[in-house]
């Protein structure tokens, strides 16, 4: 189980935009342990992520000890075979630039509205945790240009959908309310634009260096 595998053996979708559904992402007993993860709840559902940031628990250097099933993935996702990867197969170059990873806790009552990511997100992966298989109807909901609801992603324990955000392009996509039990819990990872403390070398060597 790897992310750089996940990302060679994506299988592609077109409609209702252009994503990919990556399987195996995490190491094994990765999502066992995201499952038991602590995060607060403090937040509101308004319909944005943004205003449930409390119950998002981004993964940095100064906790990644307390969180060791992520050390290997964030080693992949910065990796030179990574770099390679994005810009040969999916024409996205994230050389030099960030990567902002997350656990992401919601609970009964969130909803996100139809959205497009920000133009400073290159890549948007977002892994489902459910080792139970108890939760399938909580995958992320997908709209057509004019907002129209059209799929929901299968929630898969270790399962992913992946796009590749650019301006002008329409990928609409949100969660329509409905019941939780318990936690939804998720992997929220980007490639980013803005300084995060995960830095994509800009060469191999940078990589071999750190």
């Amino acid at each position: 189980m790897s992310i750089l595998t996940a990302l060679k053996t994506a299988e592609a979708h077109s409609e209702p935009f252009e994503y990919y559904i990556l399987k195996d992402c995490l190491e094994p007993g990765a999502c066992a342990a995201i499952a038991e993860t602590e995060v607060d709840h403090t937040g509101i559902f308004d319909g944005t992520r943004a205003g449930n940031n409390q119950a998002r628990l981004f993964i940095t250097p100064e906790n990644l000890n307390e969180h060791p099933w992520a050390r290997a993935t964030i080693a992949e996702l910065r990796s030179p075979e990574a770099v390679a990867l994005l810009r040969e197969r999916y024409g996205v170059d994230v050389a030099g630039q960030y990567l902002r990873f997350e656990i992401c806790c919601d609970l009964d009552g969130f909803w996100l509205e139809p959205h497009c990511d920000i133009v400073e997100k290159m890549v948007t992966i977002q892994v489902y945790v459910d080792p139970q298989g108890k939760q399938p109807n909580l995958g992320t909901d997908f709209y057509d240009a004019e907002q129209r609801w059209v799929t929901s992603m299968p929630f898969v324990d270790n399962q992913a959908y992946c796009f590749f955000p650019k301006p002008g392009v329409d990928s609409w996509h949100g969660f329509e309310k409905r019941q939780i039990e318990g936690r939804r819990m998720t992997v929220l990872i980007n490639y980013v634009t803005f300084p995060t403390p995960w830095t994509v070398p800009a060469d191999a060597g940078e990589a071999a260096a750190e």
